[in-house]
């Protein structure tokens, strides 16, 4: 449950980010990659109540942790065609070390 609550969590805080337009394409690809990872996990978590639906959901978890990964990875793309610079210490960082 904590992970599922701070997948949820994610999704909110991503939500409250005001983002330019030349973004906001890849924030609804974050967006559902997130909702995505977390409805994998709360069907996972129901595995003794629901077996079908747990086991469809495992086998879209990893396809959905790519669509994560190709999310960040377009925010970054994004970013660096504009000139965006982050300093370390700055959170955007980690952005640009999750490099493929």
């Amino acid at each position: 449950q904590p992970i599922e609550e701070a997948y949820g969590q994610m999704v909110a805080s991503v939500l409250g980010i005001q983002t330019p337009s030349a973004l906001a394409r890849h924030q609804v690809d974050l967006l559902n990659a997130l909702s995505l990872i977390q409805a994998d996990i709360a069907a996972m978590r129901q595995v003794f109540a629901d077996p079908l639906e747990s086991l469809v959901r495992i086998r879209r978890y990893k396809n959905d942790g790519q669509a994560l990964l190709r999310a960040l990875d377009n925010i970054r793309i994004a970013l660096e065609s504009q000139g965006v610079v982050y300093a370390s210490g700055e959170s955007g960082l980690i952005l640009f070390s999750l490099r493929p």
